[in-house]
C-alpha cells in the first residue's frame, strides 16, 4: 500500500469498547499539502505611514507600512486615489489632480473588492502634530506644498480674497473686499505677448525708483485727449534720426538761462515775428553778411 499522510481524521467512541474512525490521507510522496477550500478574507480599511514615494515606474505610487506591521515590513507599490485622474487625447499622463503623499504622511488604505492583495491609498490624514484646521469660523481653505508654496482661499468677510504665494514672498493677491489685485515680486515681472498687449483702466500710474525704458522696433504713438506734460528733474533729450515735427496752435518755449539752437540751416516763417530782449543787448552776428529785407520799410530805432 505504501506510506500515506493523514490529513483529516474523525474518531467515534461509545460504550462497550466501541471505536470507529474515518480519515483522509494523501501519498507521503506529495511535497506540498493541498489547500483546503477556505473563504476569501475581506480586508478592512487600514491606517498606514508612507515609507517611500519614489515609484521606480514613475506611476505616482507609494510604499507604506500599516500600523500592525513591524519594522522592516512594508507593502508593495500602492496606487493613490485622486479626485480626478487619467489621460486624454492631448494629455497622455498626469491629466487631473496630482498630489502624491509625502514620506511620513499618515494615510488610509482601502482594498479593491476587499482583497488584501489589492490595496490603494484613499487619502491622507492630519494628526495632532500636523493639523492646523481652517482657523476661526473655518474661513480658510488652503493648499500648501512641501517647500511652503501656498494657495489660500479666505472666506472671512473682513479679509475676503485669494492669495498665491511662494517661499520667497513673491505673491498674487486678489482682494475681494477692496476689489484690488496686487502682484508682488522680489525682483522682476515679465509679461510676454505673441501679438497685442492691451491695458484698459480709468487711471494708470507707472512709478520707478530708477529708470523707465520704452523701446519699439517700429513706431511709438502717444495720444492725449487733452493735455500732455513731460517733466525732467535734470536733462530732457529728444533725438530724431530723420525729421522732427512740432505742430500746435500756440507754442511757448521758456528757458530760465540759455537757449541754444544749432543747425546747418534754421528757417522761421510766420505772419508776424517779434524778437524782444527785455533786459540786455540783442546781438546779431555773422562771419559774413547780415541781410535784412522787407517788402516795405525797414525801421531802425
Amino acid at each position: 500500500m505504501g506510506n500515506f499522510i493523514i490529513i483529516e481524521i474523525t474518531h467515534e467512541v461509545s460504550q462497550g469498547s466501541y471505536y470507529k474512525n474515518r480519515f483522509k490521507a494523501i501519498p507521503a510522496t506529495i511535497k506540498a499539502l493541498p489547500s483546503p477550500k477556505v473563504r476569501m478574507p475581506l480586508a478592512e480599511t487600514q491606517m498606514a505611514t508612507v515609507l517611500s514615494n519614489a515609484d521606480p515606474q514613475g506611476k505616482g505610487r507609494v510604499r507604506v507600512r500599516m500600523n500592525w506591521q513591524t519594522d522592516g515590513m512594508q507593502t508593495g507599490w500602492v496606487r493613490v486615489m485622486t479626485p480626478d485622474g487619467g489621460s486624454s487625447s492631448d494629455v497622455k499622463s498626469n491629466r487631473g489632480f496630482v498630489f502624491i503623499p509625502e514620506v511620513g504622511d499618515q494615510v488610509l488604505l482601502g482594498f479593491r473588492h476587499g482583497d488584501p492583495a489589492r490595496p490603494y491609498v484613499m487619502g491622507s490624514l492630519f494628526n495632532g502634530t500636523t493639523g492646523g484646521g481652517g482657523l476661526e469660523g473655518n474661513h480658510m481653505k488652503s493648499l500648501t506644498t512641501r517647500s511652503g508654496h501656498t494657495i489660500k482661499l479666505n472666506d472671512s468677510l473682513s479679509s475676503l480674497g485669494i492669495t498665491i504665494k511662494d517661499i520667497k514672498g513673491n505673491s498674487i493677491h486678489i482682494d475681494s473686499v477692496g476689489d484690488d489685485i496686487i502682484i508682488n515680486a522680489k525682483r522682476n515681472i515679465t509679461i510676454n505677448a505673441g501679438e497685442t498687449f492691451t491695458v484698459n483702466c480709468k487711471n494708470a500710474n507707472i512709478l520707478a525708483e530708477e529708470s523707465i525704458n520704452m523701446n519699439a522696433e517700429q513706431d511709438i504713438t502717444s495720444v492725449s485727449g487733452e493735455s500732455t506734460s513731460i517733466q525732467a528733474g535734470e536733462s530732457l533729450t529728444e533725438i530724431a534720426a530723420d525729421s522732427y515735427v512740432l505742430s500746435a496752435n500756440d507754442a511757448n518755449v521758456q528757458v530760465t538761462e540759455e537757449h541754444n539752437l544749432q543747425a546747418s540751416t534754421i528757417s522761421e516763417t510766420a505772419e508776424k515775428i517779434n524778437i524782444d530782449s527785455t533786459m540786455e543787448d540783442l546781438d546779431l552776428s555773422s562771419p559774413k553778411k547780415v541781410n535784412i529785407q522787407s517788402s516795405e520799410k525797414v525801421n531802425l530805432f
